[in-house]
């Protein structure tokens, strides 16, 4: 099983290829526009990994997405004015991009008629924080372990908790939006001058120097949830 896996329409877009479990390749758009954090569709990063993997196109089974658009309701997963996205966007936007990797006369009209024998493969929108959670366990060492996942926002969940047994996995119980620890966390992000969804990493550097935050740290703790 070949699999092509992308990550497009927010920062840092890239490419990644599987083969039969195993990780062949992979690449950051980036590295070839020299477009620092770039949001672009990674189609330079996909040629990349197709030449790496030694693959023509045709030879591709799937295509995975870490967000899915078809979720009931989702009518915007992008929290991000600069990356705003409506789910119709997101589903045509990928295969729009991936046609230019096909032979086809661009005076003619184009037949989309994939996933069932045509040249392109099927494309799966996969719900955010699953991907979060394979990515962890999938590469794990472990057979089985508890899969906690955390960030500002998926489609709606913002925090995850699962069960990981062999090759599978089962979500067991989430938290949506409004209630985000990343949300929160990009408030100080904020708080502090940075540029929220983006510069967090910044923060995280900062959290390494050696420091006394403890009067910070009972301040934001004042503002918790009230008590009951």
């Amino acid at each position: 099983m070949k699999i092509l896996g992308l990550n497009h329409g927010e920062i840092n877009a890239a490419a990644a290829l599987v083969v039969d479990g195993e990780v062949v390749a992979g690449a950051a758009e980036e590295r070839f526009t020299r477009e620092k954090k770039t949001k672009d569709f990674p189609i330079n990063a996909v040629r990349y990994c197709l030449e790496a993997g030694g693959l023509e196109w045709e030879e591709v089974d799937a295509v995975a997405q870490a967000w899915n658009p078809g979720r009931p309701g989702s009518s915007s997963i992008r929290w991000s004015p600069a990356a705003a996205s409506t789910a119709e966007n997101d589903l045509y936007a990928i295969p729009d991009n991936l046609y230019r990797l096909t032979e086809r006369e661009t005076d003619e009209w184009v037949k989309m008629s994939f996933p069932d024998g045509s040249a392109m493969p099927p494309v799966y929108h996969i719900q955010h924080h699953r991907t979060h959670s394979a990515n962890s366990f999938y590469l794990s060492e472990f057979e089985e372990a508890a899969i906690l996942t955390a960030d500002w926002r998926g489609e709606f969940e913002t925090t995850t908790l699962g069960m990981g047994s062999g090759n599978s996995f089962e979500i067991l119980a989430s938290q949506n939006m409004p209630h985000s620890l990343g949300a929160f966390y990009a408030a100080f992000t904020e708080l502090l001058g940075y540029q929220p969804d983006s510069e967090e990493w910044k923060v995280m550097a900062l959290s390494a120097y050696d420091v006394d935050a403890s009067d910070f740290y009972q301040k934001i703790r004042r503002y918790g949830p009230p008590s009951r």
